[in-house]
């Protein structure tokens, strides 16, 4: 298979691989960036994670943490890492998400409200999880495998969404052992 190019203003990268992804090729295509600042892209218009495979030559731009798009990234992102630090620090506990409140979300335990010693454990774990800076991967899943990732977590809610859904394929994004329907672009590690 021909290499692609990965375009980003007058920069034109050559020799990228089918399956490449914007991260491995980050520092060619934003020179002037650095990675703290880039919080995702968009790839022929479409918002991604910089994870993302490209599969053609593609025009990159990046999206900034400070821009709206990027605030709006960072805030999913912090809810998809919440519910990863709860399955982790609370395993036989089920964190629901609730609604948007200012510039935050409510969230609770089905079990009932959460403790000083709750919400401090859980801070804990998103600042070492921060700290760690390791990757949000965008994964495609196939519906039966999905329904076991889901079904292993022991994640009902979502099991019982997969059964109304009918798409061969699923988009996902994985940190580690906690995966999680994919709703829209999320940050491309846990310290942006």
């Amino acid at each position: 298979m021909n290499d692609l190019q990965l375009t980003c203003g007058q920069l034109i990268v050559s020799g990228v691989k089918p399956g490449d992804t914007v991260a491995r090729h980050f520092t060619a295509l934003f020179p002037a960036l650095n990675l703290s600042e880039v919080i995702a892209c968009t790839i022929n218009g479409e918002i991604a994670n910089l994870h993302a495979p490209v599969s053609c030559s593609s025009r990159i731009e990046a999206i900034l943490a400070s821009s709206p798009a990027g605030e709006q990234i960072q805030r999913r992102s912090l809810c998809f890492a919440m519910a990863a630090v709860a399955q982790k620090v609370y395993p036989k506990r089920r964190l629901m998400i609730g609604h948007a409140i200012g510039n935050g979300f409510y969230y609770h335990f089905t079990d009932g409200p959460a403790t000083q010693e709750d919400l401090q454990a859980l801070s804990t774990a998103l600042a070492e999880l921060a700290a760690a800076h390791l990757p949000i991967l965008p994964v495609t899943v196939a519906w039966p495998d999905a329904v076991d990732i889901f079904r292993h977590a022991q994640r009902p809610d979502t099991v019982n969404l997969l059964r109304h859904l009918n798409d061969p394929v699923l988009d996902c994004y994985s940190l580690e052992e906690f995966n999680d329907l994919a709703y829209a672009p999320l940050c491309s590690w846990t310290n942006q």
